[in-house]
Order: C-alpha cells, then sequence, then structure tokens
C-alpha cells in the first residue's frame, strides 16, 4: 500500500469516529486522541503528496485524487457536525481545532486555481459557514485569512450572495466584536 493511500484511508477510518454522535459515553480523551491522530496523519499527508498530483493523469495518481475527493467530503460532514455546536465549549475546540488541520491540508496539496474543481460542495460549504463564524474573524484571522481565500475562489456564487446579503450585520456585529477587545485589552 502507497504512503498517500494508507494516510487517506486512516484519515477516513479516524474521521468517521467523529462522525458517531458525541454523548457521555465517549470520552473527551477519545476525542483529543482522534484529533490529534487526524493532525499527525495531515502533517505526513502533506509530506508526501505534492499539489501538482491534480495534474497527474496516471492510474495512482487518480485513485489518490479520488480518494481525496472522498475524504474532502468526509471533512466537509464533520465540520458541518461540529460547526452547529458551537454552544458546548469541548465541541466548539474540537470545531477549531479540525477546522485549522483541515485548512492546513487543503492550502498544502490544493492549489487556490483548481480549489473550485476539486473540493466538494460538503467542504465549500462548511468553509463558507466558517468564514462566516465571528470568532475565527476576531481570535484566528491566519486562519480566517485561509479560509475566505478559499471560499472566494472555490465557491464564489454563493460566497459573494452571502457575503453581500448579510455584510452588513456581520460587520457592525464584528466591529462591535472589535471594539470590545479592545476595550478589554486596554483593561488588563
Amino acid at each position: 500500500m502507497l504512503l498517500p493511500i494508507y494516510c487517506i484511508e486512516s484519515l477516513k477510518h479516524v474521521l468517521t469516529q467523529l462522525s458517531i454522535p458525541i454523548d457521555s459515553i465517549f470520552p473527551l480523551r477519545n476525542i483529543k486522541y482522534i484529533t490529534d491522530l487526524t493532525h499527525e496523519l495531515v502533517q505526513l499527508l502533506t509530506i508526501c503528496v505534492m499539489p501538482n498530483i491534480w495534474l497527474c493523469n496516471d492510474g495512482t495518481a487518480s485513485k489518490i485524487n479520488d480518494d481525496l475527493k472522498a475524504l474532502f467530503n468526509l471533512m466537509g460532514e464533520v465540520m458541518e457536525y461540529f460547526g452547529s455546536c458551537s454552544n458546548v465549549d469541548h465541541l466548539r475546540i474540537t470545531y477549531l481545532y479540525l477546522t485549522t488541520i483541515i485548512m492546513k491540508l487543503l492550502s498544502s496539496i490544493v492549489p487556490l486555481e483548481l480549489a473550485n474543481a476539486v473540493i466538494p460542495n460538503a467542504l465549500k460549504a462548511s468553509i463558507t459557514n466558517a468564514v462566516m463564524d465571528a470568532p475565527i474573524y476576531l481570535l484566528y484571522p491566519a486562519l480566517h485569512s485561509i479560509l475566505l481565500e478559499y471560499a472566494r475562489v472555490s465557491n464564489s456564487n454563493l460566497f459573494l450572495f452571502i457575503h453581500s446579503s448579510i455584510s452588513p450585520i456581520t460587520f457592525n456585529n464584528l466591529s462591535f466584536f472589535s471594539n470590545f477587545k479592545t476595550l478589554i485589552k486596554q483593561h488588563r
């Protein structure tokens, strides 16, 4: 088995474990182990897969491309699941960590020019939702800028519609949060 295929198959299996609805029987320690393993597998995958994999036409590259697209689809579903659980602290932290890991993988192996053709709709929607997440915007500006770039190129019509339809509300709230953040820094 080739190393990229091993990483992709392992990531699919590990992320499937996170797709199981979280309850009190599933300890937080297991979630941490799963996210840490996901991080390590993504690190390994970014080492052994180059961005030009999307331009190769041989059988092995085609298999890796298809497997990566299936993995991206699963990642989008997992991001959507954890993104909808923003009222539970440990699930919110898991969402932020997974979003960081997923965007590291995308920015390492998917060039912006190919993002629209490569990224499946489930992940495009999750990226667009993450762009509108105020805490990500305020607390993680580097992550937000990567999300913003992929949202712009991967689904420009949907992104422009969402951005134009709620930007006054969002940016008013964000300026409020920015002012609030500045006040907190001044009083420390």
